[in-house]
């Protein structure tokens, strides 16, 4: 997310210009005069605070890829996805830079393979294992997500708003017709203890009578 700087050397800058215009008119900032300090102090820190954001960008840049693809992988969504379908995706994604990986190959024969292509073949590794105890993607089966996600201004401040989930490449489908299965009997139970309970009235009451 970059980070705003109005703060610190435009701010202080209009302060003294203000200030000095004020008492005697606009005038260059003597070397050693507490407004030169002033803005020195400022323009440290405004440059530190931009390094800073160019460090975090850079660090985000392959989370802002990874949802990227996702994002134009969604184009034409118009209903939540299953876990089938999210896989697919997972797994396009994992495999993006396949082609570029043969041509790579390709190219060099029988040299030594080149820094772009050792960096692509371990991102692959590297997402691979990841996708074994837990992919992360955005939460595709939430309509309000993906609509979020199409929404998505591919910055590093807009991920905010959007849900992500972890998704196994064991992971299974949630069983439908199990937990259907699973609700029919235990309304089955009930009923049963019901009915037991109303033959235990009924004999008390023919006890007593």
């Amino acid at each position: 997310m970059p980070i705003k700087t109005k703060t610190t050397l435009s701010k202080v800058r209009k302060q003294i210009t203000k200030k000095r215009t004020h008492k005697d008119g606009a005038g260059a900032v003597h070397e050693n005069s507490r407004d030169h300090k002033r803005l020195n102090r400022a323009q440290i820190r405004d440059e530190r605070l931009q390094q800073m954001s160019r460090q975090r960008s850079k660090v985000k840049r392959p989370e802002i890829d990874r949802l990227r693809y996702f994002k134009y992988s969604i184009e034409d969504e118009i209903a939540p996805l299953n876990l089938s379908e999210i896989k697919r995706i997972i797994e396009g994604c994992i495999h993006r830079d396949d082609e570029e990986l043969d041509e790579l190959k390709a190219a060099r024969r029988n040299r030594p393979s080149s820094t772009r292509e050792d960096l692509l073949r371990m991102r692959v590794k590297q997402e691979e294992e990841e996708y074994r105890t837990g992919f992360k993607t955005p939460d595709l089966m939430d309509m309000s997500n993906i609509l979020r996600l199409k929404n998505w201004d591919e910055s590093l401040a807009g991920m905010n708003v959007i849900k992500f989930v972890r998704i196994r490449k064991d992971q299974e489908e949630p069983k439908a017709d199990a937990e259907m299965e699973m609700e029919g009997t235990e309304e089955k139970a009930e009923g049963t203890a019901e009915a037991q309970l109303q033959g235990d009235v009924a004999t008390a009451d023919a006890v007593m009578a």
